[in-house]
């Protein structure tokens, strides 16, 4: 398990009119989902689509060409997000005039002149979905899948907080393709390029379409795009750098990941009879001889102990797995799945720099080390807190979320369906990273839509896992 979860570890210009009519893409099959019912998102038709593990990857080295997934179209109204785990899509925000933060570009962005996508099944040195634009006459759908020629790439610089000193700034490779059939484009150079696609206008949406970063009501870059990388270097980059997964490769994951949710499940998460109140002086005496078999054996006593170990043991695991591979069913156990979407939680907070005090019974900011590491730990919180205390942490979550919200350049969110008036109405039943930027020409907007959003199911709760009883008080654990 250690190893396969190690590997873990377009165009609105003049020079190029577009036509009125769509271009139909290639809709991936259900297979990814198919495989562990267990694991598994369902909606009414059976298992779902997964955009990333689903679709195609083909990828032609001699002639410079990829398949890819289109998620944002050109000229698209909506900007869409994707959640690698669950595979789907979902809104981020509606695009609208805005004024380069950078002050380079003298004119104005608005809908993007180019499809954003991702190649299906690698990833780029950050570690997420390789990402694509796309320049076509033609405009595509959204989420289906589409063959285009690389004829460049550019590094793409993001801000992950609000203000980010020049170190801190995260990049990555993007491709730049071009329609298959447009051979007028295949093979621009670098000033072609700039020229023909109306590059200083693309840089110009790509900088700043997606929102600024802010604190108050000041603004910050958010994304800072290089110069144009020439087609022979990006290939080269992008096949070295890149991640590809194999099939049996990507089975292998899966299966590592669904053990390691099921551990989770049936070492912490089902009730034990330890775990339950003792209604009178029998069950006392049961309960005691249970907890003495564990104590003889060297197994920990009682949720919180469980909890502890398997934190100190795979935390991180889980958080790998998270990122890849979706948890549970809520068709096939409803109870077993809001357990580990609680945990995935608990631990998202933890990793996003945020603890539960159990002094003052209440999530706060995390402290930053002189090494990098934070200074408390989910072991030194499940070490130190009672069974009631991670009670209230869990119960806690979704308000913390939605208070810290404001004050981040993404925020955790639980998405069942993506039904804001804007969505895609697709099912997802995960957590997802929600981009907090803002969008100046926009903003009151913007600002009402963000605040609208749900953080977590409104009619889900923790099942508390502290016993009431007093009975309980006569066993010694």
């Amino acid at each position: 398990m250690k190893t396969l979860l190690c590997g873990l570890l377009i165009l609105n210009s003049c020079s190029l009119p577009r036509q009125e009519a769509s271009v139909s893409g290639v809709g991936p099959s259900a297979k990814w989902f198919k495989i562990n019912p267990e694991h598994a998102l369902e909606d009414t038709a059976g298992p779902k689509t997964h955009l990333f593990f689903d679709a195609s990857s083909t990828i032609n080295w001699p002639e410079s060409t990829v398949k890819f997934v289109s998620l944002t179209p050109q000229d698209s109204q909506f900007s869409y997000g994707f959640d690698l785990a669950s595979g789907q899509p979902f809104t981020q925000h509606e695009y609208c005039k805005q004024n380069d933060v950078w002050g380079q570009y003298a004119g104005s962005v608005n809908r993007p002149p180019y499809a954003q996508g991702f190649i299906p099944r690698v990833l780029d040195q950050s570690g997420g979905p390789q990402k694509i634009i796309y320049f076509s006459k033609n405009k595509l759908e959204p989420f289906k899948q589409y063959e285009a020629k690389v004829i460049a790439g550019y590094i793409e610089s993001v801000c992950p907080t609000m203000d980010c000193p020049r170190a801190q700034w995260q990049s990555r490779l993007v491709l730049i393709g071009v329609d298959t059939d447009d051979v007028s484009l295949h093979h621009l150079g670098t000033e072609g390029i700039k020229e023909k696609l109306n590059w200083p206008k693309v840089k110009a949406h790509l900088e700043n379409a997606e929102g600024k970063n802010f604190i108050g009501s000041n603004t910050y870059p958010r994304i800072r795009v290089s110069e144009i990388i020439t087609r022979a270097d990006a290939l080269n980059f992008f096949k070295k750098r890149a991640k590809f997964f194999k099939g049996s490769e990507l089975l292998g994951i899966q299966k590592s990941c669904h053990e390691l949710y099921d551990k989770l499940w049936r070492k912490v998460g089902e009730v034990r009879l330890e775990d339950l109140p003792a209604k009178n002086a029998e069950e006392v005496k049961q309960k005691a001889e249970v907890i003495n078999l564990l104590k003889s054996n060297g197994e920990p006593v009682g949720f919180q102990k469980r909890f502890e170990l398997f934190s100190t043991e795979h935390y991180r695991d889980i958080l790998t797995c998270s990122k890849f591979v979706y948890s549970g069913s809520i068709n096939q156990d409803h109870e077993k799945f809001w357990f580990l979407n609680f945990v995935k939680g608990f631990y998202g907070l933890y990793q996003q720099g945020y603890y539960f005090h159990c002094g003052s019974n209440g999530w706060k900011r995390n402290i930053i080390k002189e090494n990098g590491e934070y200074l408390y730990n989910v072991s030194q919180t499940l070490k130190e807190c009672k069974v009631n205390q991670i009670d209230m942490a869990m119960n806690y979550m979704k308000n913390f979320i939605r208070s810290e919200k404001e004050k981040t350049s993404e925020f955790l969110r639980f998405i069942d369906y993506d039904n804001q008036g804007m969505g895609t109405h697709g099912k997802i039943y995960n957590w997802v990273h929600f981009p907090h930027t803002k969008l100046s020409c926009n903003e009151n907007k913007h600002s009402k839509f963000l605040q609208s959003l749900s953080i977590f199911v409104d009619d889900v709760s923790w099942k508390n896992r502290a016993p009431r009883k007093e009975y309980d008080d006569k066993v010694i654990y």
